[in-house]
């Protein structure tokens, strides 16, 4: 006999998974996730590479083309360019293969 027996539990959370999904079609609903995710990506993946920037400044420079001192210019293309590359390899989300060819278009869209 086992320990736990959870197959209820795991059933139930599929289903409730697919609940949520249906409300992700709504763009009013999906809309503002995708573009906090897109903005914190960016931020995230800049800020393991050494970019100084806070989330706040990288949303600003992503929205507004707002820059502060103290910053390079690098550092904020480098946030702008890499929001674009997720914006156009990323979104919407659906699986898709990461081979040379992607990984060749993403570091042109970053680095252009």
């Amino acid at each position: 006999m086992p320990l736990f027996d959870n197959e209820n539990r795991i059933l139930q959370i599929e289903t409730e998974k697919k609940e949520i999904f249906k409300h992700m079609e709504n763009p009013l609903i999906s809309q503002p996730f995708i573009e906090d995710f897109a903005k914190r990506f960016s931020w995230n993946t800049n800020a393991i590479e050494g970019n100084t920037l806070s989330l706040e400044e990288t949303i600003a420079v992503i929205d507004y083309d707002e820059v502060r001192s103290n910053h390079t210019y690098s550092e904020y293309t480098d946030a702008k360019n890499a929001y674009y590359a997720i914006q156009k390899l990323l979104l919407p989300f659906a699986k898709t293969a990461i081979d040379e060819e992607w990984i060749k278009k993403a570091n042109g869209y970053i680095r252009h």
